[in-house]
This record gives C-alpha cells, sequence and structure tokens, in this order.
C-alpha cells in the first residue's frame, strides 16, 4: 500500500489522502470542449497540474481539500495550484482579447 495509507508514527498527525489519482491521470482532465475563444478552450491551454485543479474545482465543484485528497496533494500544493492557474488563465484571456 502507499505510504500515505499506512498508520502515522507516534506524535505525527495522520494525513487523510482518499482514493488518490496518479498524476498522469490527473493529466488527462479535460475541461469541456467549447467554441475557439472561450473560456474552456482557455482552461484546456494550461498546463496539466494546473488544469486538473481548475477543472475539479470550477467544473465539477470540488473543494481545495477534497481536491488535495483526490489528487493525493498537500492542500496547501492545491491552493498554490489554484492561485496559479487562474493568473495564468487571465493572462491567456487578456493576451486573446488583445489579439
Amino acid at each position: 500500500p502507499p505510504a500515505d495509507s499506512q498508520p502515522p508514527a507516534a506524535g505525527k498527525q495522520a494525513k487523510r489522502w482518499v482514493n488518490p489519482v496518479a498524476m498522469e491521470a490527473a493529466s488527462h482532465i479535460p475541461a469541456p470542449e467549447l467554441e475557439e475563444g472561450s473560456l474552456s478552450a482557455a482552461v484546456n491551454l494550461l498546463p496539466p497540474k494546473y488544469r486538473a485543479v481548475i477543472y475539479l474545482y470550477y467544473y465539477e465543484g470540488y473543494s481545495s481539500k477534497e481536491i488535495a485528497r483526490l489528487l493525493g496533494r498537500n492542500p496547501a500544493t492545491v491552493a498554490t495550484q489554484l492561485r496559479r492557474g487562474r493568473t495564468q488563465l487571465k493572462d491567456l484571456l487578456e493576451s486573446e482579447g488583445s489579439s
């Protein structure tokens, strides 16, 4: 079994990862396909690690803590990836708007 599913050592807090998904699986999480120039098309242009968390948060309605459990990531990592994904998405949409 994965290290995260073993009981914690004495004095350490238990991690509660449930059904972690391999990073390879997360890289294939797409946003719904819509017309070119749409928000969904811009989400699809994000790097996989950002696209996965943006998709799960905004399209599937998972909380950042739930996403952390699903992907086997630290909740702080998910929060950072959401922030960076939003920033990249904003930049993509602004550059599309000025084209």
